[in-house]
């Protein structure tokens, strides 16, 4: 058997090769709104412990977003939507796309 060159394939077999492309942006992300929906809110807070200055509860004990959050970069909001439970926190991109949760 020679495998250098046999490679178990007829002259009439046919290989496709198969490519994924995924579309890649180094552009920042950038977020221009965050919203709480309080109806889903429980107060787990995971939101206040990863971005204090975004998001703080209420006397309600539901969370809040704080202003002058547009000061926190994206990434952190971003991380702290996601941390949420429940999925109280709504992100959208500065397209009006929401990102979170999908």
């Amino acid at each position: 058997m020679n495998y250098g060159t046999d490679w178990g394939f007829t002259h009439t077999s046919i290989i496709h090769n198969s490519c994924f492309i995924i579309p890649m942006s180094n552009a920042p992300l950038k977020i221009s709104k965050v919203v709480v929906d309080r109806n889903l809110c429980i107060g787990a807070a995971p939101c206040t412990s990863i971005a204090p200055s975004v998001f703080q509860l209420d006397e309600e004990g539901k969370a809040v977003v704080q202003p002058g959050w547009e000061g926190t970069d994206a990434k952190t909001i971003l991380e702290a939507a996601q941390a949420c439970p429940v999925n109280a926190i709504l992100v959208y991109d500065e397209s009006g796309n929401q990102i979170h949760p999908k």
